[in-house]
């Protein structure tokens, strides 16, 4: 540490090309002003290197304010991390988060919920929008629950249907669960979404009126060993599992 009082960071890191993980146990750093924005002592400019800290760790001091992380540097809000992530980078969610306004995914960046929960009460939860370009987004090992007033989990769309570019979309390990009586479908791909998506669905959970909905033209969904569930607007009767109104479009599923 700096003085008989405070404590020094828990862990310091000058290295390239580096994973480091902390799984389970504590983290407890209390780290002076201007040191770090995240208690971890990391020195700027180091390429290639990524910190995960596991939900299972039970975190304390400077570290707790932390949302997400991209690399080894940490933001308060998943929206902030996904503004400064350049494409390709992955954010690690470290925490539960609550949402009442829409989280929008608008360039090619994963995703990795570390198996923590978003719950919103925006209109959508999560909008991949491939408005200014083609991108690929891959979301993996996250719950997304749309409360009241929410009517998309994730919805697969563009700002301004013309000249919209195509958007491919993984999840993998994904819940994606709607329990109010406004929700429409948990996962939807949009009319105005660019020609040629694709949206594969691996080993995840969708529960919701309808639990996937595709619109538009030239789409390619593909749905591998995961559990659909078509729940309707009363307590006796299921929903469609899918809902398909789009032409020149191939939709497997396969297993589960």
């Amino acid at each position: 540490a700096y003085s008989d009082v405070d404590e020094g960071p828990v862990v310091n890191i000058w290295a390239t090309n580096t994973d480091i993980s902390i799984n389970g146990g504590s983290v407890t750093a209390i780290v002076p002003d201007g040191l770090t924005k995240t208690g971890i002592a990391v020195s700027n400019g180091y390429e290639g290197t990524n910190l995960n800290i596991s939900k299972e760790t039970v975190v304390t001091g400077d570290v707790d304010t932390i949302v997400a992380m991209i690399g080894v540097g940490g933001f308060a809000t998943l929206e902030e991390a996904i503004a400064e992530a350049k494409p390709g980078q992955t954010i690690e969610l470290l925490r539960d988060v609550t949402a009442s306004e829409i989280i929008t995914i608008d360039k090619a960046v994963t995703i990795n919920g570390n198996g923590n929960t978003i719950t919103s009460t925006a209109a959508r939860a999560i909008n991949i929008d491939s408005q200014n370009a083609e991108i690929t987004v891959v979301i993996k090992d996250l719950e997304i629950v749309a409360g009241k007033g929410c009517q998309r989990a994730i919805n697969i769309i563009t700002g301004d249907s013309s000249g919209a570019y195509a958007a491919n979309v993984t999840l993998n390990n994904v819940t994606a669960t709607e329990n109010n009586y406004y929700a429409y479908a948990p996962v939807y791909i949009a009319p105005s979404a660019g020609a040629g998506t694709t949206l594969t669905v691996n080993e995840s959970t969708i529960s919701g009126w309808i639990a996937l909905s595709v619109y538009g033209d030239d789409r390619t969904v593909e749905v591998n060993n995961s559990d659909l569930t078509g729940t309707a607007y009363s307590d006796v009767d299921e929903g469609p599992v899918v809902n398909i109104w789009a032409t020149n479009t191939d939709i497997s599923i396969n297993g589960g």
